[in-house]
């Protein structure tokens, strides 16, 4: 007969858990609120910090109300933001493990516990050590249980209750591993200290006295004591009895029965059962009566009464199978409120969007009012500056036309006085004809007397005349030279003067224009860096979320880097049954526009897969080729833009999967436990744009054991340079892989992360980087 005989144990590890639960971020009062409310209060965060204080006030709300996925989404959102103190990064990675072990989803909380262990002090290893002894316990890894386990022992002082529950663990793991030897050590050092706490310490309570007793049962029937053992039940049964607890009279009854068959004794077996029976229905506990009428299915095996066995056994199981079903409600009313939960944040989510777009269209409508009103007053403006400069250009033509009157008047009076003085200079001239005749009669008078003193005087007179004459062309043309030579400077000046005027004017007017231009580059700036914000949102959204998409492996990760705010680089996957795609690819272009090509790649891959039911790769690399060329013209544009894809189907089995992968210049390495790293190279091809392979995308299909990981990236972090300019590069990458492949991966993720981190310090990031690991 086999008999399961489970460990009466205080709880401690399940009551500190709960405690600490409600406990981490305890520092803060959080008023009880709507979730529509807190999701308006994150939308209108603009600090890291108050986005954090939101997405905390939605964890905590969602924590509150059972809803332990949601919770633990906005618990990664915040450790995500890579914007916390050392204490709130612990305090956040302790929220996210403590909800995955309430989940049961221990794979993802042992890898969150061991990337704790990395950041704490001894002090709070004791705590990850008891947790993670849990997990592995629960996992049947026994192994590593028996690791921690052993690691906690030395946190506490002999002769301490804990110290004793540890000794009995490390008995019962021993046992589990065959390692019996071991185990009775264990056992007998536990029942020892067990002994000696009970007689050393009468201030015990009555449950603390139960799990000492039912611990030193335990460790006697496996150091095969019975006799012993059922004493000590006995004497636990009269003090729960003393103490009122009925849950541990019935409990320990059962152990007593139980105990009892092990050494023949049916007859006492059989009473201990009926009173243990007789309070289970009383407490309507079904665990009990369950556990109570399978041991009195076994007493009747043992007396050969096989129908009244039948009967018990059904009993037995009738009751397990309310348990179960209590519990199956309970997991069933929390996935009903989390898909609840879905619904109602999608639909605030939705009314948000509503509101944020009507908020634009009426923001958009007054900018264009505003705009109109202020191109109304330019006008005006413009108006009133033609009516001046009109008014201006009319007083010039009066004043033209009055300078113009009083220059001909001038000329009139000018031309007048120069009549005058040409009849003045008429009656001169005519006057000094008269008396040049009279001297001219003197002169013939006087020629004769003169005539020799003139012939004396001739050749001086013609030399000193000459002298005179060339003197006077000299004066003259040096006077003209200086006047000219003065009249050139003087233009000269004129003009440069003039281009100076001219070229400051240009200045002031270009200086204006660089001074409305900053301006108006200023609120584009503005307008482009909300944009992108958006975008950023809105590409976040289209990402599957880590929750999502850890429901379909056992472990993963996600490398996830824009080389600007958005990413041209996208991730996208679909389950359905056994069978999961998973796609990486990598779009032409970075930032706005390589993210356009992720929205564009993800709404044709819902089509293909989710609309079409394609799950062949290359099926659904060829339709979503032909999709893409389509979508944006290019045979009529000549566009080129593309991605390099990657995709890959598991079919999960019972032994392993079965795997189909396609790509498009993208590779695919995986490793199976104890195996070299492998590398499948991509097809030659990009999806989308000009090409002249003609060959199509290959298929590979293979089949791969439990625990294999498969690694998918796109060429950013190959490409990645360093400060000398130099790219990391593949050969380098691969190596990396081959180096971490066996670890953990939470520790290949952070390796990977410091690598990239330290071979790039110095330089800025070249390209968009999307590295994911997946563990099935």
């Amino acid at each position: 007969m086999k008999i399961n005989i489970l460990l009466k144990l205080k709880n401690i590890y399940s009551l500190f858990l709960l405690l600490l639960i409600g406990g981490v971020f305890c520092c803060t009062s959080v008023k009880a609120q709507s979730l529509d409310n807190l999701i308006v209060e994150l939308e209108n965060a603009t600090t890291i910090e108050q986005k954090n204080n939101s997405r905390k006030n939605i964890a905590l709300y969602y924590e509150k109300n059972r809803i332990y996925n949601k919770a633990i989404d906005y618990y990664q959102r915040i450790y995500n933001s890579n914007q916390l103190s050392s204490q709130e990064e612990k305090n956040v990675l302790e929220k996210i493990g403590n909800l995955q072990t309430i989940t049961s989803n221990y794979q993802q909380a042992e890898k969150t516990y061991h990337l704790l262990l990395s950041l704490s002090n001894e002090e709070e290893k004791l705590t990850l050590y008891n947790q993670l002894a849990e997990i592995y316990k629960k996992q049947d890894n026994i192994q590593k249980a028996i690791e921690y386990t052993t690691k906690l022992i030395f946190f506490y002082q002999e002769d301490s209750p804990k110290y004793a529950i540890l000794l009995n663990n490390l008995g019962y793991l021993k046992k589990k591993n065959s390692q019996n030897k071991e185990a009775n050590e264990y056992f007998q050092k536990a029942l020892d200290m067990n002994q000696r706490l009970i007689d050393s310490n009468q201030s015990l309570n009555a449950e603390d006295k139960n799990a000492l007793y039912v611990n030193m049962a335990t460790n006697l029937i496996y150091l095969k004591d019975v006799e012993s053992a059922i004493n000590k039940l006995k004497e636990n049964i009269f003090i729960q009895k003393k103490a009122g607890n009925k849950n541990g009279i019935a409990s320990s009854l059962n152990f007593l029965a139980a105990t009892y068959l092990i050494n023949g004794n049916t007859i006492e077996a059989s009473e201990n059962l009926q009173k243990a029976i007789r309070i289970g229905e009383e407490l309507q506990n079904n665990a009990l009566q369950a556990e109570s009428y399978k041991v009195l299915s076994e007493l009747y095996n043992m007396e050969n009464n096989f129908q009244a066995a039948q009967y018990a056994y059904k009993k037995s199981q009738s009751f397990l199978e309310r348990t179960q079903k209590i519990e199956e409600e309970k997991k069933q009313n929390l996935i009903d409120k989390e898909i609840e939960a879905e619904k109602e944040e999608s639909a605030i989510q939705k009314e948000l969007s509503e509101k944020k777009e009507q908020q634009l269209t009426v923001q958009q409508l007054k900018l264009e009012s505003e705009r109109k009103e202020q191109e109304l007053k330019l006008l005006e403006q413009e108006k009133q500056l033609r009516v001046a400069e009109i008014k201006s250009f009319r007083l010039a033509k009066e004043r033209t036309q009055q300078a113009l009157a009083i220059t001909q008047q001038k000329l009139e009076a000018e031309q007048k006085n120069q009549a005058l003085r040409e009849l003045q200079n008429e009656k001169e001239l005519q006057n000094r004809e008269l008396i040049q005749e009279r001297l001219e009669k003197r002169e013939k008078e006087k020629e004769l007397e003169l005539s020799n003193a003139e012939k004396r005087l001739k050749d001086l007179q013609l030399k000193e005349e000459e002298t005179q004459a060339n003197y006077t062309y000299i004066g003259i043309g040096l006077i003209s030279i200086i006047l000219v030579a003065m009249l050139f400077a003087f233009f000269q000046q004129q003009r440069l003067n003039e281009k100076l005027e001219q070229e400051r004017q240009q200045v002031a007017l270009h200086q204006n224009s660089l001074e409305l231009t900053n301006g108006e580059l200023l609120d584009y700036k503005k307008k482009i860096d909300q944009s992108i914000a958006s975008a950023q949102l809105i590409q976040n959204a289209t990402l599957p979320t880590l929750t999502t998409i850890s429901r379909y492996f056992k472990d993963i990760f996600i490398i996830y880097r824009p080389q600007q705010v958005v990413s041209g680089d996208f991730y996208w996957t679909y389950s359905k049954g056994n069978t999961t795609i998973f796609v990486l690819a990598d779009c032409t272009g970075h930032g706005v526009s390589g993210a356009f090509m992720t929205f564009i790649g993800s709404s044709l891959l819902d089509q293909i897969v989710k609309s079409d039911k394609a799950t062949q790769p290359t099926e659904i690399l060829n339709q979503l080729h032909a999709r893409l060329r389509l979508a944006l013209q290019q045979e009529e544009t000549g566009n080129t833009d593309g991605m390099d894809i990657s995709v890959l189907r598991i079919t999960r089995k019972e032994e392993g999967a079965e795997i189909a992968f396609s790509a498009a210049k993208q590779p695919l390495y995986y490793y199976e436990p104890n195996q070299e790293l492998k590398t499948i190279k991509g097809s030659r091809k990009s999806v989308g744009g000009k090409t002249n392979y003609d060959k199509g995308f290959e298929s590979h299909t293979f089949s791969v054991q439990k625990g294999t990981v498969f690694y998918l990236s796109s060429d950013g972090y190959a490409d990645q340079n360093n400060i000398k300019r130099k790219k990391y590069g593949s050969k380098k990458f691969v190596a990396l892989l081959d180096e971490i492949k066996a670890q953990p991966l939470a520790i290949q993720e952070q390796k990977l992360n410091e690598t990239l981190d330290q071979h790039q310090q110095g330089t800025e990031q070249r390209d968009d980087i999307a590295v994911v690991g997946l563990k099935v």
